[in-house]
């Protein structure tokens, strides 16, 4: 860090001295920053050391540091009071091993020190609170005090200054980075301040920041929540019988807590009382007004969100320019300002007022957020139909910043959209014509509006009807799989279905959709004949849940290491979990699984980059051969919906396609015929239909839970189809609910804890259902997000490496090829 000299006093002044004060544990990470940072500013360095067994002693000693050795008493004020016991200086600054003073702030701070006003026994600086992703949040800190006037510390755990006299607002600013910790060592703290704030609050129970603190800890997982909320409300309890006074300096801390667990726990009525009882104690304080604004687009209400976000606005602005009257105030939802920015342009475009968006959406630019949260601004006029205000904003940003990889998709986007509007015409238009009996004039309407709209079921059925009443069987063929898989509850398509594979002697496929037709149609003599008929000679071909795989694989997206640390029921299925770590530089998902799935690395099996609509992922692109490939050839596989892109893969069993194909077609699963199978026992490709309602998933997932709960119905759906296919030996389920919902909701969220229940709850049904010879789960998800797993890598169950322990993710493969009988030296070679 670059210094500067300390400036001189002016002449006739006194320049007050300064003692730097610590407290020390262990640091030796982040206090040469922090010692840097100040070294030339200050006239002494004093530590106390309460046993660390690292280089934080040597590291202080080279700063030139006085050192106190005090054995560690699980009190933090008592060792800070300690540490301004040893000061000889006018002024002590508090500076914690993990926070630096800001470049350029070292000056401001000795111009301080020229002759302050004597009546000041206290400055407080600017405390940013530095985050993961580059956010921050803000808090006016009392840290530089008048010595041998009485201030010192209280509270065993998080340790408050007891100011003696008249403070001063200051614009120096303190950087801390203890929030910016990768998540073992935030894990380490977490725990071992649970149980400090824990005990604080038995020794006091009716002490007001114990319990604010101890709320504050257990926000931060889910299963915290619910006894957050508890302990706020008790905490409010107690603040109702203080002065006013108190109550409004210390209420925010019990609010923020309450409001934030209560919002993730969709308790919104609760949120929006206890908000507004927050806004009235301490109008000043922003955080309640974010949360107030989350809900009001949640539900929708256009006008409520337009009040309170221009408010949010407008008191963020105020923080920034006055921030002495935010004094003790910790502003958490500063660095949300864009997502209610962009929560306002939705309000704005819904309430008419669209002039007031583009200044609004122009106000974004330059943030940490901006890429994701303009994206997320114009997501949300699209989805809604504001094409026209769409299309000014994304122009706005695609000038702005022409680096920017969404804008340039998103003029496709708004130009859909407005086509869907003509297709819509085309659709009505065809129907019509087809109810007036004249198929030939509706065929190129329904065309036109199937090449705009490639999913909508009524058009897919329509056609099915001309091609069928044509005598045109092949060509219906994927028009009526794909009208029942959008619109299942049509006799004639089931029918017309159940015959075509009936007379091309599908017996299998036509067993399953008469059954599905005389569900609805039971006096069809003919139809009760051919299902019998179809029955008989379909018996031999024994389904996946009358006979057990020799191996059950799931490749489940979303288990992050956070998931896998919560109370979860896979201690239920007798194994505990061991991590696949990675070999490369890659952090992307289709390289990973290549690697998994080869036994190979990058280098060999020549897969780099993620696929794409225009590239989509098929692993027989690779260089190195694949699992299923050096297994012996009578083994059948099976794979149902896997995260990866493209159509059913070819091998030795069958397959149907995984996301983000969407609406079923014959020519997606492999052998073809199977299409008809796996879509009367409730088969539909996985939650995402198209790249549009890719790009919109944020938006179609974002606190609608009519949205979450089609999603785990497909899940559903899949592993019920998957159990009425044909028996394999091996039998691979992909799962992706727990990822899209991580990527919206991120890990907190009762949304996303709730799926991850969910899916275990699959799991558990599955293996109690198919009682498999082995299994396996793997996730490639939230180890690429962790550095120190160098880029990637997966979850397996213990069955490879034992309880907890660690293999390489190119393991598994080599290791399945011996569970299954394969020759394992052939992977990783070139292909033959």
């Amino acid at each position: 860090m670059a210094v500067n000299k300390p400036l001189k006093s002016a002449p006739g002044r006194r320049l007050e001295t300064v003692s730097v004060c610590m407290m020390v544990k262990n640091e030796e990470k982040r206090l040469g920053a922090a010692l840097a940072s100040v070294r030339e500013w200050v006239d002494e360095i004093i530590v106390v050391d309460t046993g660390s067994t690292d280089r934080t002693v040597e590291i202080a000693e080279s700063f030139g540091a006085k050192i106190y050795h005090h054995p560690w008493e699980y009190n933090f004020s008592k060792h800070r009071n300690q540490s301004m016991q040893y000061a000889g200086c006018n002024w002590i600054f508090i500076l914690d091993a993990d926070e630096e003073l800001a470049e350029g702030q070292g000056p401001l701070l000795r111009k301080l020190m020229e002759n302050p006003p004597p009546h000041i026994h206290c400055f407080l600086m600017e405390l940013n609170n530095t985050m993961p992703g580059g956010n921050s949040t803000f808090l006016m800190h009392p840290r530089l005090f008048r010595n041998h006037v009485g201030f010192h510390y209280e509270g065993k755990v998080h340790n408050r200054p007891i100011l003696t006299g008249p403070a001063m607002a200051t614009k120096i600013l303190l950087l801390h980075h203890g929030y910016n910790e990768d998540d073992a060592v935030m894990d380490i703290k977490h725990k071992r301040r649970i149980l400090m704030i824990r005990k604080w609050v038995e020794e006091e129970p009716e002490n007001l920041h114990a319990r604010s603190y101890l709320a504050h800890t257990l926000q931060s997982s889910p299963e915290g929540l619910n006894e957050s909320i508890e302990q706020a409300l008790i905490g409010l309890e107690l603040l109702s019988h203080k002065p006013p006074k108190e109550q409004a300096d210390f209420g925010p801390h019990l609010y923020y807590p309450l409001l934030n667990c209560l919002t993730s726990l969709n308790r919104d009525d609760e949120a929006i009382k206890y908000a507004g009882q927050c806004m009235d104690l301490a109008p000043n304080y922003p955080d309640s007004l974010f949360f107030l604004c989350q809900i009001y687009f949640k539900r929708a209400q256009w006008q409520e969100l337009y009040d309170t976000a221009v408010k949010f606005l407008d008191l963020q602005s105020e923080c920034r320019r006055f921030p002495e009257r935010f004094i003790y105030y910790e502003n958490l939802s500063a660095p949300q300002e864009n997502l209610i920015r962009a929560r306002l342009i939705q309000a704005c475009a819904h309430l008419g007022r669209e002039d007031e968006a583009e200044p609004v959406f122009n106000a974004m630019f330059g943030e940490n957020d901006s890429e994701l949260t303009t994206k997320l601004a114009v997501q949300g006029l699209i989805k809604n139909d504001f094409g026209i205000l769409a299309r000014s904003l994304t122009n706005i940003a695609q000038q702005k910043m022409p680096q920017w990889p969404w804008p340039p998709n998103f003029v496709g986007l708004v130009e859909i959209k407005s086509q869907e509007q003509q297709a819509g015409y085309s659709k009505q238009e065809g129907l019509r014509l087809l109810e007036e009996n004249k198929p030939l004039q509706a065929l190129p309407l329904l065309e036109q509006a199937n090449h705009i709209m490639p999913n909508d079921g009524q058009v897919m059925l329509a056609m099915a009807r001309i091609f069928s009443e044509q005598g045109q069987r092949e060509q219906a063929l994927p028009w009526l799989i794909g009208g029942l898989n959008a619109h299942p509850g049509h006799p004639w398509a089931w029918q017309a279905l159940a015959d075509y594979y009936f007379e091309s002697e599908q017996y299998l496929p036509a067993q399953a959709c008469y059954q599905r037709y005389l569900s609805m149609a039971r006096s069809d003599p003919q139809a009760r004949q051919r299902y019998e008929q179809s029955l008989n000679l379909s018996r031999e071909q024994t389904p996946v849940r009358m006979k057990p795989p020799k191996l059950l694989f799931i490749m489940a997206g979303g288990l992050s290491p956070k998931l896998l640390q919560q109370p979860a029921p896979h201690f239920l299925m007798g194994r505990a979990w061991g991590e696949f770590l990675t070999t490369g530089f890659e952090s992307q998902s289709d390289p990973m699984w290549a690697a998994l799935l080869t036994g190979s690395n990058q280098f060999t099996h020549g897969i780099f980059v993620d696929s794409s609509w225009s590239n989509p992922f098929d692993l027989s692109q690779s260089k190195a051969p694949c699992i299923w490939e050096v297994l012996p050839p009578h083994l059948r596989l099976g794979f149902a919906a896997m995260p990866l892109d493209g159509p059913g893969l070819k091998l030795p069993g069958w397959s149907l396609p995984g996301y983000p194909h969407g609406i079923l077609h014959p020519n997606q699963v492999r052998p073809n015929p199977l299409a008809g199978l796996a879509l009367a026992h409730g088969y539909r490709s996985d939650y995402l239909l198209s790249n549009y309602d890719e790009q919109m998933l944020h938006l179609l997932l974002f606190g609608n839970v009519i949205q979450e709960a089609f999603m785990a119905q497909m899940e559903r759906n899949k592993i019920v189809a998957a159990m009425n296919m044909p028996a394999v030996d091996v039998l691979i389920l992909g799962f992706n609910a727990l990822d899209y919902q991580q990527r919206v909701h991120g890990l907190a969220q009762y949304a996303t804890y709730s799926i991850y229940q969910q899916f275990y709850g699959w799991v558990e049904t599955l293996l109690a259902a198919l009682q498999p010879e082995n299994f396996a789960i793997v996730s490639q998800r939230g180890l690429g997000q962790t550095p120190n797993y160098f880029g990637g890598g997966a979850y397996v169950l213990s069955w490879l490496k034992g309880e907890n322990g660690q293999a390489n993710i190119t393991d598994i493969a080599p290791a399945l090829a011996d569970l299954l009988g394969g020759d394992k030296t052939a992977l990783g070679r070139p292909r033959s």
